[in-house]
């Protein structure tokens, strides 16, 4: 559905756009006769009804399925975005197929401008007195414009190496774990993007967390993580304090500790009350980080 969606949107653009840039193109010229500036003024602003089309129909398109698969039909966040996907593919298809097409269809005016201009009015190919040029300029362009794109796919192919022993792996076992009611009932919801479905009855009085629920969450997955600025540490340990993960959390070494550090374990002299011989550092956890 949002794919479809998404190719009529990406359609209705187009047509929107051809239709006013075709109007457009006479004013244009009888506008460049008075001034450059006064043709450039409507050509622009042809232009731009393109674009306003095309962002315009693609914020409404996607606000209107964020709303009906995540308000009306009460998927989760995390489906109802992936249905999003589909959107953005229906309209991409319609451009491409509309981009090629253009191609053709200027190429195909190009070769018919060429021998018109050959046989009735006597002028060679390409003559700049032969008003339909333009066609082939783009044709050429568009085409051209492909050709590269081919190549720079072609530049990118990267050959991936595997085992040939993966083909031999085995299916993973889905496992039953033992997990207490809290995990089921409260944390898995919530990791799933359902916690506004869970009830208040669901919860612990004040709202606490059972101590020792942290394993059962997702390891592993923060796509980025906090990097430690040695030279602007002043030690205040204000990240490691809000860190609801506890996967930033700052350390403290000797020098018999630090001579068996492995390489690219920075420290910085440890500063306050009983500090003395004493290196601070801030370890990162990425495995806890969300």
């Amino acid at each position: 559905m949002a794919f479809v969606i998404g190719a009529i949107f990406s359609a209705v653009a187009g047509n929107i756009g051809m239709r006013v840039a075709t109007m457009s193109n006479a004013r244009t010229a009888e506008g460049t006769k008075k001034s450059v500036s006064k043709g450039l003024t409507i050509a622009f602003s042809s232009g731009g009804v393109m674009g306003m089309c095309v962002v315009g129909l693609g914020v409404l398109g996607v606000f209107s399925l964020f709303v009906f698969f995540n308000s009306f039909i009460d998927l989760d966040l995390f489906t109802t975005t992936n249905i999003l996907f589909g959107f953005g593919f229906g309209a991409s298809s319609i451009a491409l197929f509309a981009r090629v097409g253009g191609g053709i269809y200027t190429k195909s005016a190009d070769v018919g401008a060429d021998l018109v201009g050959k046989v009735e009015a006597g002028i060679p190919e390409d003559d700049p007195r032969n008003p339909a040029v333009i066609a082939d300029q783009v044709g050429d362009n568009v085409v051209e414009m492909n050709w590269k794109a081919v190549d720079a796919a072609l530049d990118k192919i990267e050959e991936i190496k595997y085992p040939k022993s993966w083909k031999d792996l085995p299916l993973d076992q889905t496992k039953t774990l033992d997990e207490p009611d809290f995990v089921k009932n409260v944390m898995k919801p919530m990791l799933a993007q359902q916690g506004d479905k869970l009830p208040v009855s669901a919860f612990t009085p004040a709202g606490i967390f059972p101590t020792g629920t942290t394993k059962y969450e997702k390891r592993g997955i923060a796509i980025n993580i906090p990097e430690w600025q040695i030279d602007n540490c002043i030690q205040c340990n204000q990240c490691a304090l809000v860190c609801p993960h506890a996967a930033i959390r700052p350390v403290l070494v000797t020098d018999e500790e630090l001579k068996n550090a492995p390489s690219g374990f920075e420290t910085k002299k440890a500063v306050g009350k009983d500090m003395e011989g004493l290196h601070f550092r801030i370890q990162l956890y990425p495995e806890d980080c969300v």
